[in-house]
């Protein structure tokens, strides 16, 4: 529907410390980090028990993204580590 013009798209600028509550069936994207520093974000996904698909999943961290945090970016994240 997006490639034949029926969906609009709209930027939506946030800030540190902002909160955006949205469907997770909505196209969303994020600009690059050109930095070297890691941009960590929080998820915190609120599925319907009855509801079952792939959003229930909790997939890991990579070790590697792991170890670039800081350690206030380790403390505030929930997930495994994979590998």
């Amino acid at each position: 529907m997006f490639e034949l013009g029926q969906l609009s798209c709209h930027t939506v600028p946030l800030k540190i410390g902002d909160v955006l509550i949205r469907h997770p069936w909505a196209l969303h994207g994020g600009t690059p980090n050109t930095t070297n520093v890691p941009r960590a974000m929080m998820t915190v996904p609120y599925v319907r028990r009855w509801y079952a698909d792939a959003s229930r999943e909790v997939t890991g961290i990579p070790a590697a993204v792991w170890k670039r945090l800081t350690p206030e970016q380790q403390d505030l994240t929930g997930f495994p580590i994979a590998g």
